[in-house]
């Protein structure tokens, strides 16, 4: 399974208690470097965390080699949270 979570959609110190379930019970956190530390430290040790240069106007990896990430720790079992900056359906607008 995998989530989309934003990390800018409310105030960074107070996230929803989805979002904190949801990194509680996450195998894998690939996150945007530009996400919060309050947020970072909801996740648990011994959670595998992928950090990836994302933003407005970063250079990250490209949007295939993050999905192959993705799918690679999905068919492995894993749930995975894919952390954003900001809110990820204005990242993603065609999903809305």
């Amino acid at each position: 399974m995998v989530y989309f979570v934003g990390s800018g959609h409310c105030s960074p110190g107070l996230p929803t208690v989805k979002e904190v379930r949801l990194l509680k019970s996450a195998n894998v956190v690939i996150h945007d470097s530009l996400v919060t530390r309050a947020m970072l430290d909801l996740i648990p040790e011994g959670t595998i965390r992928v950090p990836i240069r994302g933003g407005p106007h970063a250079h990250g990896l490209p949007l295939p080699e993050i999905a192959e990430m993705i799918i690679g720790h999905v068919q492995g079992g894993g749930t995975v949270v894919r952390l954003m900056n900001g809110d990820p359906l204005q990242r993603f607008p065609e999903h809305h």
